[in-house]
């Protein structure tokens, strides 16, 4: 006996699954299976990319954050 199978529920469930002609397995894959079709099943998560909104310079020009900005080069330097 395994620690689900000691649960006063699980004995009442194996009742009615008796009562009905029926075993456990078959109960518990039509409740399942009941489950998906009425729409409660898995969800599919969908990330929605977000638009970042920057500051905007006098010039109209977009305002980089600064940890952005390359050394190396004058793309993103606003000085």
């Amino acid at each position: 006996m395994t620690a689900v199978e000691s649960l006063p529920v699980y004995k009442k469930a194996e009742e009615i699954a008796q009562s009905r002609g029926d075993d456990l397995t078959t109960l518990i894959g039509a409740y399942l299976s009941g489950y998906v079709a009425a729409g409660y099943g898995p969800r599919r998560v969908v990330k929605v990319n977000t638009v970042r909104r920057f500051d905007r310079a006098e010039s109209g020009r977009a305002i980089m954050p600064a940890d952005w900005d390359d050394p190396e080069d004058a793309i993103y330097d606003n000085a």
